[in-house]
């Protein structure tokens, strides 16, 4: 459906941040393996130069578990959690000194350096808008296609940059370099991947194999709930408690390096 000629002639508009957007919004789930049920769900809303990403619990009636405020003009993160009412603000420059300390401590422990250092062989099926990149121990899979309104790509490419890189500011989170090297091919085809599989192999970093997928759903503009969503985030960004880093993610000042066993999170 898309060939390589029409990627490159669209190439140019998807990254001029002139061209205007509509809101937009898109709704994820996360599944382990086989399971049919998500193990977590959500919401994404695009409007003008703010991306707020609410993670929401699985009941009948959803709730608000944290909400994470990118605001691409000030290049910070906020993070709200809705249970203990705190909040702590991180900039981008901070991101890339946690991106960099944790490159450093991930390339010099033997287990985990394949993180870095393996690469993907790539096969791409244009007939199903289906791509794989395998390698010896990580396997990604996702379906994707160009959205009608090229305009919207700039900003969820910004999304995948910020959000994907935040995971290096959590120990319990999974590495993000492999999902960063998957985040390269998406931005070249200039896709929004509708579907994302990963397979990880047993070895010594993990302990056992992993499946899972995500499927996402995208949706042109934001219904009045959704505005009232972002005007509540925002209100919520005065109201909490402003706390430290280390404090938000309940780090110990000594942690114990182990082993990653449980299901990667992933980045949308």
């Amino acid at each position: 459906m898309y060939r390589q000629l029409i990627l490159a002639a669209c190439w140019i508009p998807f990254f001029c941040m002139n061209v205007h957007a509509e809101d937009f919004k898109i709704a994820s789930e996360v599944y382990s393996g086989d399971s049919k049920i998500a193990v977590s769900q959500n919401l994404t809303l695009f409007s003008e130069r703010l991306i707020i990403d609410f993670q929401l619990s699985n009941d009948a009636d959803p709730r608000t578990l944290e909400a994470v405020l990118y605001d691409s003009q000030q290049k910070k993160l906020v993070l709200l959690d809705f249970e203990r009412k705190v909040k702590t603000e991180i900039s981008d420059l901070q991101i890339e000194k946690l991106l960099d300390s944790l490159t450093r401590e991930t390339q010099a422990n033997e287990q985990s350096r394949f993180l870095i250092s393996d690469t993907f062989s790539e096969n791409t099926d244009f007939a199903n808008n289906e791509v794989t990149l395998t390698s010896p121990n990580i396997v990604y899979q996702f379906r994707g296609s160009q959205p009608q309104d090229v305009g919207i790509i700039p900003q969820y490419m910004e999304f995948l940059d910020a959000f994907t890189k935040l995971n290096a500011s959590d120990p319990k989170k999974f590495p993000p370099f492999p999902r960063m090297k998957l985040n390269q091919k998406i931005k070249q085809l200039g896709w929004i991947p509708s579907e994302v599989r990963v397979s990880i192999m047993a070895n010594d970093f993990f302990k056992q194999s992993m499946e899972a997928r995500s499927k996402h759903t995208l949706t042109m503009g934001l219904s009045n709930k959704d505005r009232r969503m972002i005007s509540d985030a925002k209100s919520d960004w005065l109201k909490f408690r402003k706390v430290e880093l280390i404090e938000y993610r309940g780090i110990k000042t000594e942690v114990a390096e182990k082993p990653v066993e449980e299901t990667p999170t992933l980045n949308r």
